[in-house]
């Protein structure tokens, strides 16, 4: 039986394809122009399909087993008998685009994308201080910096038109708030709740 990678493992695969795939995925929403709508439908769409082939997969071992020795690489035990990150990754996204506006779904999505994966790498490397399950102070402290320099960057190329540096701290801690207290899975209600946060702190900031 193919060996898959447990939470705690550093698992440094998962995480590359955990960005180059939400990084594909807003290189095409920008190189087609789509709007929020255009987005939130591709991914509803993909994620959908996702969850038809997880359906089928898990009623047929065969189907299963091949996933599993094909997929091995980017997925984790848990994910062996039951649905994949990967799908709540595209719901995920789907409502970001599909609640929040375009800046504030955006900036979820990068902080999905990049905020999580740094998150998990330095608190599988340096995690001492745990301060929920499977999360560690070292970890979030990571994802508040990763989430901070991702809103600097998009206030200082002008996508962001609020003042950098306050948005930048509350964006961060919005991030790190989101993926310690994400649940379910956090590639679903990570951009969720960094969404909510954000439209408070664009509100507080205009």
């Amino acid at each position: 039986m193919e060996r898959l990678a447990r939470r705690s493992d550093l698992h440094l695969k998962r995480k590359l394809w955990h960005i180059l795939t939400g990084l594909i995925a807003l290189a095409i929403t920008f190189a087609f122009h789509f709007d929020s709508y255009d987005a939130a439908l591709a991914s509803f769409l993909i994620g959908f399909s996702g969850l038809i082939f997880e359906f089928v997969r898990l009623k047929s071992p065969r189907v299963n087993d091949f996933f599993i020795n094909f997929a091995a690489g980017v997925l984790r035990e848990r994910e062996r008998d039951k649905v994949s990150g990967f799908t709540y990754y595209c719901f995920g996204v789907s409502l970001s685009f599909f609640l929040f506006p375009w800046e504030v779904a955006i900036t979820s999505v990068l902080f999905l994308i990049f905020g999580d994966p740094m998150a998990a790498t330095i608190g599988s490397l340096y995690g001492k201080t745990p301060i929920g399950k499977g999360k560690s102070l070292e970890g979030s402290a990571a994802c508040f910096f990763t989430c901070f320099l991702v809103a600097t960057t998009l206030c200082l190329i002008g996508f962001i038109p609020l003042p950098w540096l306050p948005f930048a701290l509350l964006a961060g801690l919005s991030g790190a708030l989101a993926e310690l207290f994400a649940f379910l899975d956090d590639n679903l209600t990570l951009p969720l709740i960094s969404g909510l946060l954000l439209s408070q702190v664009t509100a507080l900031l205009l």
